[in-house]
């Protein structure tokens, strides 16, 4: 059994920045709706600034959340059954047979900052899963696994953040 944890890096500063939003919108509230002490004003209005900050953060704050529950946080390799377990974060793991697995491909996931290494899994019921660097520590033991176990490597493909969080939706 081989056992790929979090990019704890990535996962902790996520959680980090989620709370300081979240403390931010309630600051950011509060000035809104508490009558006077408001020094943010556009014109007759004290309420607009603090209001439109609060949109800015929460959509900030969705981007971060989305990506902490919707990317894997780790995955075991049970050699044994020939299954993958995907975790997720605040989920029990998912199994998928090796044999769920249609084919994948590498990919690249850009940040602003960098960029990172990664596969894509087609499964055979048409979901798709990232196994990067971004969000594990090293995607490659499940990459060699693949090669050991025949799947189809079908290239390279462009990773789209929107298309890959849309079909998480979907699916859900």
């Amino acid at each position: 059994m081989t056992i790929i944890e979090a990019n704890r890096n990535h996962l902790y500063s996520k959680v980090a920045i989620l709370i300081v939003l979240f403390g931010l919108i309630a600051l950011f509230t509060t000035i809104a709706i508490h009558p006077g002490g408001n020094d943010l004003r556009i014109g007759n209005n004290q309420w607009l600034m603090p209001l439109i900050m609060d949109i800015f953060l929460l959509l900030m704050a969705f981007i971060i959340a989305i990506q902490l529950f919707y990317l894997p946080i780790g995955v075991d390799i049970l050699d044994s059954s020939g299954e993958l377990g995907i975790k997720y974060l605040l989920q029990k793991p998912i199994y998928y047979r090796l044999s769920d697995v249609d084919f994948y491909c590498t990919t690249k996931v850009y940040t602003r900052f960098d960029q990172y290494e990664g596969i894509v899994l087609h499964l055979i019921s048409g979901k798709r899963i990232i196994l990067s660097d971004f969000n594990l520590q090293d995607y490659s033991p499940i990459k060699r696994c693949f090669d050991e176990t025949q799947i189809k490597n079908n290239g390279a493909e462009k990773f789209g953040m929107i298309a890959y969080y849309s079909q998480a939706f979907k699916s859900t």
